[in-house]
């Protein structure tokens, strides 16, 4: 919702800000007209939402082929569970490092807003852009 979930074993920032940061992803799919905080979240949850009933929708159908297909057990059930957390580890990668990415890039915003914040000099601004200019090529 435009704040980061740091889990439990991961240290808290030292800087702190009170506005959301979405994902650029996030922006890029709406339009600037659209970009507000509220509108964000509403996004968000309206996707939630569309991806829970989807969970709930596949689950009730697993339920149904499960409860139909004859010889159908508990062991059968984790033999497929583990097949196929097995066979789904490059996802999962490919999943974990988005997610990183995504850490990186909200925790890059936070420190541009906390530089910012400072107010830095002509200087250190031109400097930082500079540097950041050296470092994207």
């Amino acid at each position: 919702m435009g704040n980061l979930i740091i889990n439990v074993n991961q240290q808290q920032p030292l800087y702190h800000t009170d506005i959301s940061i979405w994902p650029n992803e996030l922006k890029a799919l709406l339009t600037e007209q659209e970009a507000t905080d509220q509108y964000y979240g509403d996004f968000v949850r309206e996707q939630l939402h569309l991806l829970d009933s989807e969970l709930n929708a596949c689950r009730n159908q697993l339920n149904i082929l499960a409860n139909q297909f004859h010889g159908y057990t508990l062991q059968l059930q984790n033999v497929i569970k583990s097949y196929i957390d097995e066979h789904c580890r490059e996802y999962r990668m490919q999943m974990e490092h988005r997610i990183e990415l995504l850490h990186y890039d909200y925790h890059i915003r936070l420190l541009k807003i906390e530089y910012l914040r400072l107010g830095p000099n002509v200087f250190q601004v031109n400097f930082s852009e500079y540097i950041s200019y050296v470092f994207i090529i």
